[in-house]
């Protein structure tokens, strides 16, 4: 009678256990390519990545600049003006984003870095208040 409870067991550890090797052996060379580039590297691409992130999501919202709604209208326009400084000041920011080894690679980290910057370069941007 235990025989009948054992093969199913065996059978079930031996599916994990191939299932599992052949995970690791598939995200191997992945994680073995990235050793390869330098940290910063990898940081900087991350970095600029989410950069890319948010002057993306300015330009899909671009059409809601000319909106009837004033707070809608304001807040396109201050998030195409963040775009562009963005855009422009890529490099710095990334070079800032590299020294300060805080950040790393936490997404609300890098946006507030962001944000903080942009609006140390423009203060006038806090000037959407709902009505």
């Amino acid at each position: 009678m235990r025989l009948n409870y054992f093969f199913p067991f065996v059978i079930a550890v031996w599916i994990v256990a191939w299932a599992f090797s052949g995970m690791v052996v598939q995200s191997g060379p992945a994680v073995d390519k990235k050793m390869d580039v330098p940290a910063d590297n990898r940081l900087a691409d991350f970095y600029n990545a989410r950069i890319d992130e948010k002057i993306n999501v300015a330009k899909r919202i671009e059409p809601l600049a000319e909106s009837t709604d004033n707070q809608v209208k304001c807040e396109t326009k201050t998030a195409l003006k963040r775009a562009d400084y963005y855009n422009e000041n890529r490099k710095q920011l990334v070079g800032e984003m590299l020294k300060d080894r805080d950040i790393g690679t936490q997404d609300y980290k890098v946006d507030d870095f962001l944000v903080t910057n942009f609006l140390k370069a423009h203060p006038e941007a806090n000037e959407c208040k709902l009505s």
